[in-house]
């Protein structure tokens, strides 16, 4: 977005990088490659912690093995007298450490100083105190030191949570999750815009409309995120309606009101399970185990639900969805019988089960006590709400106590299950806020939902130490955690650490929690995490986020829950059997599609697909990319278009590409269609 505001309005492209707000990570060097930067300020305008780099010009490594050149200068306010009465030894250091005598000087467009003046007065004629040059001329002149120089994630600090609090901004933490959710309904409707340019031939003119609307909603999310208050309910209305636009021109069939057979659009590169809630068939429904794409569905009369507040004129369906895939379901495929007579409830009195683990709720708190696997005694984490208090007694942290008031099974059914815990959050006898926490098992899938509710009595101090909580807790202090920065996995050894797609604690089991968007975490232990979800300001109450038991690809199951799977009614004029047919396909799982979008010849009809590639699992990946249309070339391009390495369509199948893929690298690439 700011490299096209600024072509837009000086008609040119920066290639020096720099950021007022603090945003450096780890991850930086490799994208600012690919838009062609050939420098960038390792430095921060303002509050945070940059690692220090001992000043003058580095060539820094990011995570992807894509070093550029970086001035690590500690940037001198030009509005303080100090800065330039040091200014003689702070040129004599850099001479020293970095054999360049450089100074970054900053001030606001609309403030100075009479000292700076002065000096600018001075370089204006004589070049005996030094001349001022361009950012682009410093890099072109910089001395090279032929080593590179790579930082941690933990190194960069993020100033935004006590920022937000002493601003007084509304949300200073739910803006993130309403946020990344509608960054993934975006996403999920370019996925199926290029759905219909590439394989329903709908042309540019068709295609081009839904896509500028599609980028202006973009830019208006990213100032709502910014802005005092993110909520600006006429996106969700704009995010509907692009959504429908973009699902009507990708579907195959005509709209029904009323249909048994449904397409599904899973738009994520990665294969999900998911569940869905469709109208039930016509005839007596049953029951139906393993016939693919459907793993496990079940009709409205042999529901068994407990709560009131659930439709019981829906059927329930776990359909098994390959990447960039349309799916076609048939709801008279159920048949009468009940496969699931025989199998064990997946709620009883305090626990909640399903093919992978049992949970077991805590009856004092209403939180998790314990997560095990079937067949072990590993403990694997546990889970409660809390509220951390401000100051400590007798050298400890102080926390509100989890107090249930009630417990009960509010759903019990062959697919799923869940517990609803029901009291408050008290220091000693005094009650400080009310809570409701619903915890979901689902068959087929090792993941326990989490779905919370909560009401404060007294209000929050504008403290980073004093917010309301979800805590994990683990047995060992030897487990290591896990959390993405941006889309690549670090490990954290920090108290603070960042992650709104997930955190993982390895040991000899793993769980990994989704954050769907919830940025801060502390950890006050080696063996416990506070997940954030209250703090001064905070407006929203309902919060929702999961755990997942030994998920190895945390990042796509991250993506996956929050992307939307799509789904319409067909119109009913002829049965067509259940099926799954795939898009595109990548066969390396630690690989993920961040982006992705059609390509138009000059006579607007679609050429080709373009994909953001991330590597997100720190190792290498010989990637084969499949295309439901045959190949006549692919090549990597950068992130400003221009082309770069062209890749080699498989000899044995035209509707192949191999690409080999670096340790968190980004790429992107285009296929283009044999017309």
């Amino acid at each position: 977005m700011g490299r096209q505001s600024i072509k837009e309005s000086f008609d040119c492209q920066p290639n020096i990088f720099a950021r007022r707000r603090f945003g450096l990570t780890p991850s930086l060097p490799n994208i600012l490659q690919k838009f062609g930067y050939t420098g960038a300020i390792h430095a921060s305008f303002e509050n945070g912690t940059v690692p220090d780099a001992g000043g003058g010009i580095m060539r820094w490594n990011g995570d992807g093995d894509e070093p550029i050149l970086a001035s690590c200068d500690v940037p001198m306010d030009a509005n303080d007298a100090t800065t330039f009465l040091r200014m003689s030894i702070r040129l004599g250091e850099m001479i020293d450490s970095a054999h360049s005598a450089t100074a970054l000087l900053t001030h606001w467009p609309d403030t100075t100083s009479e000292y700076f003046q002065d000096l600018l007065t001075v370089c204006s004629y004589v070049p005996l105190l030094g001349n001022f040059v361009t950012l682009e001329d410093l890099f072109e002149e910089a001395y090279d030191p032929g080593y590179s120089q790579s930082f941690t994630a933990d190194e960069y600090v993020a100033p935004f949570l006590k920022q937000a609090i002493d601003s007084q901004i509304t949300d200073p933490i739910s803006r993130f999750p309403r946020y990344w959710s509608r960054i993934a309904q975006l996403q999920t409707a370019r996925q199926l815009l290029l759905s219909a340019a590439a394989t329903n031939a709908k042309p540019r003119d068709a295609v081009q409309p839904v896509l500028d609307r599609l980028e202006q909603l973009q830019l208006k999310i990213e100032l709502a995120t910014e802005a005092k208050d993110s909520k600006s309910p006429e996106i969700k209305t704009e995010l509907t309606s692009l959504l429908e636009d973009s699902l009507s021109l990708a579907a195959e069939s005509s709209h029904a009101q009323e249909s048994n057979q449904h397409l599904l659009f899973n738009p994520s590169s990665a294969k999900r399970r998911a569940e869905f809630h469709l109208p039930p068939p016509n005839k007596k429904a049953g029951s139906l185990k393993n016939s693919p794409p459907v793993a496990f569905a079940v009709g409205n009369k042999n529901r068994q639900n407990n709560s009131s507040r659930q439709n019981n004129s829906t059927a329930t369906w776990i359909v098994d969805l390959p990447p960039f895939s349309k799916t076609l379901i048939d709801a008279e495929g159920l048949d009468s019988k009940n496969h699931f007579a025989g199998d064990p409830p997946m709620a009883g009195e305090y626990f909640l089960q399903n093919e992978f683990f049992v949970a077991r709720i805590d009856p004092k708190s209403g939180g998790v006590r314990s997560v095990q696997p079937h067949n072990s005694r590993v403990n694997i984490v546990g889970q409660q709400l809390s509220l951390r208090l401000p100051g400590k007694r007798n050298d400890a942290e102080r926390y509100a106590t989890m107090v249930a008031n009630q417990i009960e099974i509010t759903q019990n059914e062959s697919l799923s299950a869940t517990i609803q815990s029901t009291g408050t959050l008290n220091d000693g006898d005094q009650p400080l806020a009310t809570f409701h926490q619903s915890v979901r098992v689902i068959r087929g899938v090792p993941r326990l939902e989490f779905s919370t509710k909560i009401e404060l009595l007294q209000p929050l101090t504008a403290s980073t130490n004093h917010y309301v909580c979800s805590r994990l807790a683990w047995k060992s202090e030897a487990a290591r955690t896990f959390a993405n920065v941006m889309e690549s996995r670090n490990q954290v050894t920090g108290q603070w650490f960042n992650a709104t797609n997930f955190a993982t604690v390895v040991d000899e089991h793993s769980f990994t929690m989704l954050t769907a968007g919830l940025p801060y975490h502390r950890r006050p232990s080696r063996r416990m995490i506070d997940s954030l979800l209250m703090v001064a300001g905070e407006t929203e109450t309902d919060f929702s986020f999961a755990i997942d038991v030994d998920q190895r690809y945390p990042l796509s199951a991250a993506a996956n829950r929050l992307s939307p799977v799509c789904w319409r009614p067909l119109s009913d004029t002829s049965r067509t059997p259940s099926t799954s047919e795939w898009l595109f396909h990548f066969d390396s799982k630690n690989v993920l599609a961040t982006h992705s979008q059609p390509t138009f010849d000059e006579n607007g009809q679609c050429d080709g697909a373009m994909f953001r590639l991330r590597e997100t699992e720190r190792r290498n990946a010989n990637l084969t990319i499949t295309c439901i249309k045959p190949l006549v070339g692919a090549r990597v391009v950068g992130f400003n278009g221009e082309p770069s390495d062209s890749l080699a369509v498989s000899a044995d199948d035209n509707r192949k590409v191999r690409i080999d893929v670096k340790p968190l690298s980004y790429l992107q690439v285009k296929l283009l269609f044999k017309s």
